[in-house]
């Protein structure tokens, strides 16, 4: 009789299993590397003064942590006591919806068997794990469609008249990128057009 092949063991685990928990330590390593990186150069620059932020690496520490310029300047010009009231009200009639229609959606797929209720679980976890910068561009080309966007109907020719408007308005920067992709495609269906191939 051949004997079965056991896996090599170190003590109480297997080698496999050793190789699998430092690939996925690693891997989360370096994802938290990944996403506190771009925060903690935010937060670093934030405190630096004009010259060293042109003359230093982004990483570098400041002279001093107690230079609140930065923030005063940005509350004053941004209008953010504004953009946190708005941000609030957002938050909170989203945060009540949200919750209402979950618990309802939650009540249905816990309490009652029916045909296409993993499906649906599945799509909407499946749902949960798309990071929401990644929709960004589709729901605000919608919320535009909408006539939603006022500010980018308001100053949309400033936008073009130079750096000046795109800065004060962040929304005609995403909404000037969407302007850029629009003519683009509108390019590239007549250059297939002229080489009679079919446009879906």
């Amino acid at each position: 009789m051949r004997a079965a092949s056991n896996p090599v063991r170190l003590g109480k685990y297997s080698l496999g299993k050793i190789f699998f928990t430092i690939c996925k330590y690693a891997l989360l390593i370096f994802a938290a590397f990944c996403a506190l990186v771009p925060l903690v150069s935010c937060v670093i620059t934030a405190f630096k003064t004009k010259a060293e932020y042109n003359n230093t690496n982004v990483m570098t520490l400041p002279e001093s942590w107690l230079y609140f310029d930065n923030f005063i300047t940005a509350w004053k010009q941004a209008n953010m006591g504004k953009a946190f009231l708005n941000s609030f009200l957002v938050l909170l009639f989203v945060l009540l919806g949200s919750t209402l229609f979950s618990a309802m959606l939650a009540y249905v797929l816990n309490r009652f068997q029916f045909r296409g209720n993993k499906l649906i679980r599945n799509l909407f976890m499946i749902s949960t794990l798309i990071p929401g910068i990644a929709t960004q561009v589709t729901i605000y080309q919608i919320m535009y469609t909408l006539g939603l966007v006022i500010a980018g109907r308001n100053h949309e020719n400033r936008n073009h008249r130079g750096r000046h408007g795109v800065g004060r308005h962040p929304d005609l920067a995403l909404l000037h990128v969407l302007r850029r992709q629009q003519v683009r495609q509108h390019e590239i269906q007549q250059d297939l057009s002229l080489l009679k191939i079919p446009v879906p």
